[in-house]
């Protein structure tokens, strides 16, 4: 996996925020169980052992977009 360092981009203009950082409004979970919510304006996922990898996303299709992504020491993706 790549990641960039860079610093974040001016996106003011002809950008769309996908997280509101209050709730899950317009994110569904699929696949498994593992549970998500909102902690301090972060998404939060817990694994539940035995589940199936359980993917959240978004309930409509974007393109063209850019991932931000800040993640604890914790991260566990595509796990």
């Amino acid at each position: 996996m790549l990641l960039n360092t860079d610093a974040e981009p001016d996106l003011k203009t002809g950008f769309v925020d996908l997280f509101n950082g209050k709730d899950l409004t317009g994110w569904t979970p699929r696949g498994g169980k593992c549970k998500f919510e909102v902690e301090d304006g972060a998404i939060a996922g817990t694994c539940i052992p035995g589940s199936p990898s359980t993917y959240l996303s978004t309930k409509r299709e974007y393109g063209n977009f850019i991932f931000f992504l800040s993640s604890s020491q914790n991260l566990c993706v595509f796990c």
